[in-house]
């Protein structure tokens, strides 16, 4: 059995479904790309330069995108994963044109904070930009003037981002298809096969996800999604992936019993769609090791490249101790019951 890393693809399971992520967005002006980083440099692309704050706790794939033509300074975010709103009064003025809202793990930033946000914006005249790929399927959008998301974290496709806005119109141009895609699709089929037993292609496919990875850490075009991955897309029941989603958060929250792992949320998922199953370790690499040596394969929401980012409060602190459990809709209660056996044997 193996449980995280990379989606994996079962192609006789697709067929069009109506409520799918093109439905979802439907109201929405948006443009699709191959990946999250290319939405929000497709959604920056009309300011030559200005001043962005972003929060401290964020992926370096972020800070990239704005590091060529943005002076870039950071607002703290606090060890709830909730915006340090002293903090952030502190840094906002008038020189800053983008404020990065950004939600953890399917639950939203506080109604307080958002209020906040919205309160300063109409006083200084910023724009919010507003990171969904956490809180997707929670909310599309609260406060802010555009949204950005990573679709390849929620769903089985080979490549996929997209910048959407009820207010601002998206520009599609003529950009070409991610032409990397079709190996990446075979990636997935290859892992879904190895995991069913068909074959033995674990290092194939491994070397497929890696080779993609790296090929978007290098991209500095902007290329638009591609024809696989809209149409899998349109194949994908968004009620039936909120609710196993759900349900898998739920079970775990329930059922995990180890003192040295630690849910960083103690609620169950009424009211918010999740995005992983978050818990603080205190020796989190070695667990981490622990769970790969076991097949279960957690990713950690961030490591922390960016110096400027250990400055401000605990984000280095938060970084080293947090992992995160994969409990999306490819699981059910049989690789829970199987990844809660493997954590409460860890000592």
């Amino acid at each position: 059995m193996e449980l995280g890393s990379n989606f994996d693809l079962d192609i006789s399971d697709l067929c069009y479904k109506s409520n799918n992520v093109k439905e979802y967005l439907r109201e929405n002006n948006a443009w699709y790309g191959n990946c999250g980083r290319a939405a929000i440099k497709k959604c920056i692309k009309s300011y030559e330069k200005g001043k962005v704050l972003l929060p401290t706790y964020i992926c370096k794939s972020v800070i990239d995108c704005f590091s060529e033509n943005f002076e870039i300074d950071f607002y703290m975010v606090n060890e709830n994963f909730e915006i340090d709103l002293v903090d952030l009064e502190e840094n906002l003025n008038d020189e800053v044109t983008i404020v990065y809202l950004m939600h953890y793990f399917g639950k939203l930033q506080s109604k307080e904070a958002l209020n906040f946000l919205e309160k300063k914006k109409r006083q200084l005249e910023f724009i919010i930009l507003e990171d969904t790929t956490h809180c997707f399927l929670t909310r599309k959008k609260t406060i802010g003037d555009i949204q950005v998301c990573s679709l390849r974290k929620w769903f089985p496709i080979p490549d996929g981002g997209v910048v959407y806005s009820t207010n601002y119109k998206v520009t599609a141009n003529e950009e070409d298809e991610d032409s990397f895609s079709a190996r990446v699709t075979e990636a997935m089929i290859l892992k879904f096969m190895a995991i069913h037993g068909e074959i033995n292609k674990n290092e194939l496919y491994r070397k497929r996800f890696s080779e993609y990875e790296q090929i978007l850490n290098k991209q500095t075009d902007l290329y638009r999604i591609s024809k696989m991955a809209e149409t899998i897309m349109e194949c994908m029941d968004l009620t039936e992936i909120i609710g196993k989603r759900k349900k898998n958060w739920n079970y775990v929250n329930t059922n995990l019993q180890n003192k040295k792992v630690i849910p960083v949320y103690s609620e169950n998922a009424e009211q918010f769609v999740p995005f992983t199953f978050p818990v603080w370790a205190e020796e989190r690499d070695k667990l981490r090791e622990y769970l790969i040596e076991n097949h279960i394969y957690c990713a950690v929401h961030w490591p922390i490249e960016d110096e400027r980012q250990t400055k401000v409060g605990n984000t280095t602190k938060i970084s080293e101790h947090i992992l995160s459990l994969p409990i999306d809709q490819r699981y059910d209660e049989t690789h829970l019951e199987y990844m809660i056996e493997v954590i409460s044997k860890y000592s």
